[in-house]
C-alpha cells in the first residue's frame, strides 16, 4: 500500500486505465494513505468521494491485537477504516474501481467578477454533458501565486482551472463567453510545452501556492450549499473583505454535485479563526477544522463512532496512531 499515486497513474496508463481521483500531491502521496487521510480530488467531479459507493470495493485490515488478525473489509464496514488515520487498523491492501484512460484539455478561463466565475463554473460543474475531471475556482488575487501561466494573470483576475475531455474546447469557450469570462485558447499547448501539470493549481497546491507568498496565511476546508453557495459567500465577503478569498473545487457526494471549498484565510489570531469558522457554520457552511490533531474535531467524518468501535475491537492497548481519537485519551494515558 506504500505504491505512490503518480507511479500508479502513470502505471494504470498503460493498460488503458486511469485513478478515478487522486490528490494534487499525489506525485508523493501514497494509495494506502490516501484512503486512510483523503477525501476526494481531481477526478471527484465526476466519481465522487472515498466514501461513495463502489470506489473503495475492498481492505484488507491488519489488526493491532496480541495475536494480529487479517479482516477483509467490503460494503458497509469499510466506514470503519476509510479516513481512520490507521486508528483502527492498518491497511495491507486495497481493492479500487479504476476509470477509463481518457485525453484531457487544459484549460484556464480569466474572470474580473468572482461571481461570474462561480456561476460559470456552475454550469460546466453540472453539465452531465461534458467529461470532466476538475473545476476549480480561485479568487482574485490567489491566482497571482500561480508562476507556470503567470502572464495570464492580474491582481484582479479570478481564475476558472479546467480538466475537461478533449473535443469540448469551442463549447467551453462560447459558455465562459456568457459568463464575461476571457478563454485562453493557447493554455492547453503551452502547458505541454512546459510540462506544467495542471494539478498543481488546483486543490491543496491553491494553499500551497499562496502560503509561499503569504507565510502568515492559513485555511479552512467547507462544504458550501448548492443551493445558496452564492448568498453564503457574499455574506462571507461583506463581513471579511480583507481576511477571506474563495476557492472552490466541484465534486460529487452521493451523486450530487456540490461546491466544495478550500478558502485562504488571512491569520489574525487564534480567536478570530474560530470567529470565521463560527461564521461559517452560521451561514450554513460545514467546515472541517484542518487546525485540529483530534479525529473527532476534524470535521470530515460521520462515522466516528463506527471508526472508535473498530479500535476497541482491533487495537485493545491503544497502540494505533495514540492521541488521534479524542474518545481514546483516557484509555491510553
Amino acid at each position: 500500500m506504500g505504491i505512490k499515486l503518480g507511479n500508479l497513474e502513470n502505471e494504470l496508463a498503460s493498460y488503458g486505465y486511469s485513478l478515478r481521483f487522486f490528490p494534487s500531491t499525489y506525485i508523493k502521496s501514497t494509495r494506502g494513505g490516501f484512503i486512510a487521510g483523503g477525501t476526494g480530488g481531481i477526478g471527484s467531479i465526476e466519481y465522487g468521494t472515498l466514501w461513495d459507493e463502489g470506489n473503495v470495493i475492498e481492505l484488507s485490515i491488519l489488526t493491532m491485537e496480541e495475536k494480529p488478525h487479517r479482516l477483509t473489509v467490503k460494503g458497509e464496514e469499510l466506514k470503519k477504516y476509510i479516513h481512520n488515520y490507521g486508528v483502527s487498523g492498518i491497511i495491507v491492501e486495497a481493492v479500487i474501481a479504476l476509470a477509463p484512460l481518457r485525453k484531457w484539455s487544459n484549460q484556464l478561463i480569466c474572470f474580473e467578477k468572482l461571481e461570474d466565475a462561480l456561476t460559470f463554473s456552475e454550469e460546466i460543474a453540472t453539465n452531465a454533458a461534458l467529461t470532466k475531471r476538475l473545476v476549480s475556482v480561485s479568487e482574485a488575487p490567489l491566482a497571482t501565486s500561480f508562476k507556470a501561466f503567470s502572464s495570464y494573470i492580474s491582481e484582479s483576475t479570478t481564475t476558472v482551472l479546467l480538466l475537461i475531455q478533449e473535443g469540448n474546447e469551442a463549447e467551453i469557450a462560447d459558455i465562459a463567453h456568457g459568463y464575461n469570462g476571457t478563454y485562453i485558447k493557447k493554455f492547453d499547448a503551452e502547458m505541454l510545452e512546459k510540462k506544467a501539470r495542471i494539478t498543481d493549481f488546483s486543490w491543496n497546491h491553491v494553499t500551497l501556492w499562496w502560503m509561499k507568498k503569504d507565510p502568515s496565511a492559513t485555511y479552512l476546508q467547507g462544504r458550501f450549499n448548492r443551493e445558496s453557495y452564492l448568498e453564503q459567500v457574499k455574506v462571507l465577503k461583506e463581513k471579511y473583505p480583507s481576511e477571506i478569498w474563495i476557492h472552490f473545487e466541484w465534486i460529487k457526494v452521493q451523486g450530487q454535485v456540490v461546491p466544495s471549498s478550500q478558502p485562504i484565510i488571512q491569520f489574525r489570531s487564534e480567536d478570530r479563526l474560530n470567529e470565521i469558522i463560527t461564521e461559517f457554520r452560521e451561514v450554513g457552511i460545514k467546515v472541517s477544522n484542518p487546525h485540529t490533531y483530534l479525529l473527532e474535531e476534524g470535521g470530515k467524518d460521520d462515522w466516528i463512532q463506527d471508526i472508535c468501535l473498530a479500535k476497541k475491537e482491533n487495537d485493545p492497548y491503544h497502540l494505533l496512531n495514540p492521541g488521534k481519537l479524542k474518545a481514546g485519551l483516557k484509555q491510553e494515558v
